[in-house]
């Protein structure tokens, strides 16, 4: 990596996500004690596409108000 800007960024990725304090979220490890799916964001998700977006695609301004 030649470019500064992107070796900033690299070192920031790593010490921020990788060593940091958010480097054990969900996302990441799952806590002792629960399943490894992903079934509350699949179902906030579709509660979402039901009450929400009619099940169509809308740009984010409008679906955000």
């Amino acid at each position: 990596m030649d470019e500064p800007a992107l070796v900033t960024f690299a070192k920031y990725m790593f010490v921020q996500w990788m060593t940091g304090s958010f480097a054990r979220w969900q996302v990441f490890a799952t806590s002792p004690g629960f399943a490894s799916t992903n079934n509350p964001v699949e179902t906030f998700n579709a509660l979402l596409k039901r009450d929400y977006t009619l099940r169509r695609r809308s740009k984010m301004g409008p679906l955000l108000k």
